[in-house]
């Protein structure tokens, strides 16, 4: 029972995207491949359509929904107000019994494994199928009860009006969208950002991008700040360009979930991370580049606050980078070789730096 509705990391591979969704995928695959990421597991693909049936609230939802014309849900105006009366109907949900066991047993054993009572967690949805933003994400989730109420709310923004109306316009059954769902260690980020390991501008897959700022790492991927640049040499790790920009805000954990901050005065203007911790990201980097094939990579990093360095760098989740055009060019094909082994001796070249 308890693999059918949890999966840890380490019980899970490539072949189990449409058990856990890619997120929850991505993380098992960094682990894999020996990168630090935090330690979590995932509730099923599986847990989240047994909960929508064995409450009830799946009947309750798919006969509301049946109530709109054929296609109206497209617009946004319906689509908020059946999403908005759906989040109502789903509040105070409760897990079935069995499920709720299994999820606080898995939650007992992260707090033995991070030895940490009521250790804070993400929750944060994982679907078969990639929705950046479009779900709901909960960050410095503390407790049993907490848990339990974040899952729930996660599984239940599949029908948040956005969620609704995209499923309308593509043409997909509105009543239904089953995800997985991750829970993971909160890292109490000094430091977070992205990197790409081909530049996301230029195309070259010689250089290496890193974006940060201070705290957390939403501020990043919400673009709620101008964060520093770097731009790095992938195989002789030279620093090539380096943009410190000035960060006025942070995210930051507080005893009761995140908080926006202002940034110290002397922290505005000065690097979010050093030369040291440039330098791991990017070997990092290279090893999930390879671990996945060699196709450039979209990571998201934080550099913790609570461990020393090289321990204090995790990896949170990795996926293709999508909208760039890798450039040909900088491949830099050896006379002789064919494209295959010249792929190959990249590949080892950018492993070994």
């Amino acid at each position: 029972m308890a693999g059918d509705l949890i999966r840890w990391f380490k019980d899970i591979n490539k072949k189990h995207v449409q058990h856990v969704g890619k997120k929850c995928v991505s993380l098992a695959e960094l682990t894999r491949a020996g990168i630090q990421v935090p330690p979590g597991f995932a509730l099923t693909i599986k847990a989240n359509e047994r909960m929508m049936y064995k409450t009830g609230i799946g009947e309750k939802v798919s006969q509301y929904l049946g109530r709109f014309e054929k296609g109206s849900l497209k617009n946004y105006s319906d689509s908020e107000k059946a999403g908005n009366h759906i989040l109502q109907m789903m509040k105070g949900i409760k897990l079935p019994e069995d499920m709720r066991s299994e999820l606080f047993k898995s939650y007992e054993k992260l707090c033995e494994v991070s030895d940490i009572p009521d250790v804070p967690v993400s929750v944060r949805s994982s679907g078969p199928v990639s929705h950046p933003g479009l779900f709901d994400t909960y960050l410095n989730v503390q407790g049993k009860a907490e848990l339990e109420q974040k899952v729930v709310a996660c599984w239940a923004s599949v029908f948040a009006p956005r969620a609704i109306a995209n499923r309308a316009q593509q043409g997909r059954p509105v009543e239904k969208e089953y995800i997985g769902v991750v829970i993971l260690q909160m890292v109490n980020a000094r430091s977070a950002g992205v990197l790409f390991s081909v530049n996301p501008i230029t195309g070259n897959l010689n250089e290496i991008v890193i974006e940060g700022s201070w705290g957390l790492g939403e501020s990043v991927v919400q673009a709620s700040v101008a964060p520093d640049r770097f731009t790095i040499d992938k195989r002789t790790l030279e620093v090539k360009e380096k943009i410190i920009n000035e960060k006025l805000r942070e995210v930051i954990l507080t005893s009761q979930g995140t908080v926006v901050e202002p940034v110290s005065l002397e922290r505005q203007a000065i690097s979010c991370i050093n030369d040291d911790e440039i330098r791991e990201l990017v070997r990092l980097a290279k090893i999930v580049e390879i671990h996945y094939g060699g196709i450039p990579q979209d990571v998201e990093w934080a550099i913790s606050a609570d461990y020393p360095f090289p321990g204090n760098v995790f990896f949170l989740q990795t996926r293709s980078v999508v909208g760039v055009k890798w450039e040909s060019k900088y491949l830099d094909k050896s006379a002789g070789k064919s494209p295959a082994d010249h792929i190959a001796d990249l590949m080892v070249e950018r492993l070994i730096g």
